[in-house]
């Protein structure tokens, strides 16, 4: 670990700064644009020049009480205007340059100390900017710098500033221009930024001031290594008391009455969370360290002015996107809170449909809990698209891409399922069958245990559960046994097939026996026989008994099969169901020896 911070922050202590300027170069529009300028500020002087002239010979003319001035008067009128519109002219002309170009701005040691935007002959502004800077670094390794050795030098055209005998920067006409000044007092004020700056960073290149930085660095370094030290030790603490606190820690973290963690399993994440804590804590010491060190330098003053700006830029953005968000948050929160009331109004609503307490004439109570989820999924959506425009980054074209994506995956991957939910919907409303109810669709019977949006469950006599796609339901018929059993009653129905020599009334006597002996037929309503077919050998009797028990329909059917055999062995009547072919050349009968009378 101390191995790795030393190399890290001497890597970065050596680390060579890029200086890095925004330089744009000028083209030929700007170029062309800023000549036509100065073409404009040289007739402004000529147009100047000739009205202090013609002050001057109005002047004289009155003084000689000389009557012909009035076309002077009118000549210098007319310039004076003409003057004011190019003034207006230069000033909208420089400003809508301004827009378009940059500049080149003249650093030293990362300080910008003004801004180049004139091009001189040849030479853009970022060359001259340039030039400039190469000057300037050398003025400051000058071991015999003075302020007192720079001067000014005018001349028609520029004034020129001077460092011994070389020039370090000239100031022209087009640079007062760009900078809305007199060329003189813009050459005074780039003189004094010069002088002072090169005096300060002068003095913070000499060796005492060298050493001294060395030394500073050395205490933060120092500062640094002990903190991390400190970090260390009481993360050694903290992990040796929390192995000491096993028994306080017995029951480990509980949720309710959910197990989360056992004690060693707590202590093991306590400990874990404590050197994730560590680490953070000593990135943070390095990272406040670093632009500390940097700015002790001023060749690496750069670098920690990045390392700050990085973090606080950041952060800055976070809050002012928060505090900007605040409006758009509140309009949220209100949307949701009313959302929240009104499904709630709702849903009070549906449990009163739902309990029979409120009645409305063709909507039955077990409508109240789907068409209250309808409702909720319906105003649900309806907020979501009111709220999306106030989501932060709901503009943004990759927060638009991820939605259309996302709504392409759920568009092509849950057909089946939409399928499935608009079955359930009608199931719903058609009201086929209710849960609890004793069914057959398909090839599956037994009662209904679940039913929701998108499949039905029901449970087979056999305790099976099977789980049954609403659509299907849908596509399919339904036989409902329980729907008109209070009401009405379940018919149960059976086929047995007698010989033609047996009469039909005692035939109709023994099935209704049979009926009346069964478990589970209704007393109140009689069962009846009817004679479905006539065949070659035998005559078709189907009984029909009423139940009002059709969750026990098996087993009922089985105790009528079982009376109906017992009774006609009783009677010794052969039941010829469903083939059965006799020869009567003196065998004996169907009929079991134990039944004979």
């Amino acid at each position: 670990m101390k191995n790795f911070i030393c190399v890290f922050v001497l890597a970065l202590i050596f680390v060579k700064p890029v200086f890095s300027q925004s330089n744009q170069p000028s083209d030929s529009s700007l170029r062309n644009a800023f000549q036509l300028l100065v073409k404009q500020e040289r007739q402004r002087l000529s147009d100047s020049l000739r009205m202090v002239e013609l002050q001057r010979e109005i002047e004289q003319l009155k003084r000689t009480k000389d009557t012909n001035t009035k076309e002077l008067v009118q000549e210098l009128k007319a310039l004076k205007r003409a003057d004011s519109a190019r003034i207006n002219g230069h000033i909208q002309e420089i400003e809508s340059l301004r827009e378009s170009n940059d500049g080149a701005p003249v650093v030293l040691n990362h300080d910008t100390l003004f801004t180049i935007y004139a091009d001189i002959g040849p030479f853009s502004a970022s060359d001259r900017a340039k030039r400039t800077e190469e000057e300037l670094n050398k003025v400051v390794e000058d071991w015999q710098f003075s302020e007192n050795l720079f001067s000014l030098d005018t001349n028609e055209a520029s004034i020129h500033i001077y460092y011994r005998d070389f020039i370090i920067f000239s100031v022209t006409d087009e640079d007062a221009l760009w900078a809305k000044a007199e060329m003189g007092a813009l050459a005074q004020e780039y003189y004094q930024i010069i002088a002072r700056s090169t005096a300060e960073h002068h003095k913070s290149h000499n060796i005492w001031a060298i050493s001294l930085r060395i030394l500073w660095a050395l205490l933060v370094l120092g500062l640094l290594y002990g903190f991390i030290k400190l970090v260390n030790l009481g993360y050694s603490k903290v992990v040796l008391k929390l192995r000491k606190s096993h028994d306080k820690l017995a029951n480990g973290l509980k949720i309710k009455n959910y197990q989360l963690l056992d004690a060693s399993q707590a202590i093991r994440a306590l400990a874990k969370v404590t050197s994730l804590f560590r680490y953070v804590v000593i990135i943070v010491g390095l990272y406040i360290s670093l632009p500390a060190i940097f700015a002790i330098f001023p060749w690496t003053k750069g670098i920690a002015d990045s390392l700050i700006e990085w973090t606080l830029t950041p952060i800055k953005d976070i809050f002012s996107s928060i505090i900007s968000y605040i409006p758009d948050l509140l309009t949220v929160i209100v949307i949701v809170i009313f959302t929240h009331y009104i499904l709630k109004g709702i849903k009070y609503l549906a449990d009163e449909v739902k309990q029979e307490h409120l009645k409305i004439p063709g909507f039955y109570p077990d409508w109240a809990k789907p068409t209250f989820n309808i409702i909720r999924i319906l105003l649900l959506a309806f907020a979501v698209v009111v709220i999306f425009p106030y989501l932060p980054g709901s503009d943004s074209l990759v927060f638009k891409g991820v939605s259309v994506f996302l709504g392409l995956l759920v568009s092509i991957g849950s057909g089946s399922a939409i399928s499935n939910m608009v079955a359930g919907l009608v199931i719903t409303y058609m009201r086929p069958f209710r849960v609890g109810d004793r069914i057959k669709t398909g090839e599956i019977s037994g009662d209904v245990y679940e039913k929701n949006m998108l499949v039905t469950r029901i449970k087979t006599i056999k305790n099976e559960i099977i789980t049954v796609p609403n659509s299907s339901i849908l596509a399919s018929h339904t036989v409902n046994y329980t729907q008109n059993t209070d009401e009405m009653g379940l018919l149960l129905h059976t086929t047995v097939s007698i010989g033609y020599d047996i009469p039909w009334e005692k035939v109709h006597q023994l099935l209704i026996a049979a009926a009346e002996k069964t478990d589970g037929i209704m007393e109140d309503r009689a069962p009846f026989v009817l004679q479905t077919k006539l065949d070659d050998f035998y005559i078709h009797y189907e009984l029909n008994a009423y139940t009002d028990e059709p969750k026990k329909m098996a087993v009922t059917y089985s105790n009528l099969h079982q009376n109906i055999l017992d009774s006609f062995n009783e009677a010794d009547v052969e039941i010829l169901s469903p083939h059965y072919r006799a020869m009567r050349d003196g065998n004996e009968s169907t009929v079991p020896k134990g039944d004979k009378k």
